[in-house]
């Protein structure tokens, strides 16, 4: 089950996200796909979403 689909099966309308660590990268994903449903998100021990390797 996808998070957006959890949010439907519980019949959220909007959602407040507190992410940690890896779990930053999945609500960052999930805001910029569903900016509509998400009214605050908070982000502790954040990961960047890209890298730049050398």
């Amino acid at each position: 089950m996808t998070c957006f689909e959890l949010t439907k099966a519980l019949k959220l309308e909007k959602v407040k996200l507190s992410c940690h660590s890896m779990g930053t990268l999945i609500g960052m994903e999930f805001t910029k796909q569903h900016p509509d449903l998400v009214t605050n998100l908070v982000l502790a021990g954040a990961l960047s979403p890209k890298s730049n390797s050398l």
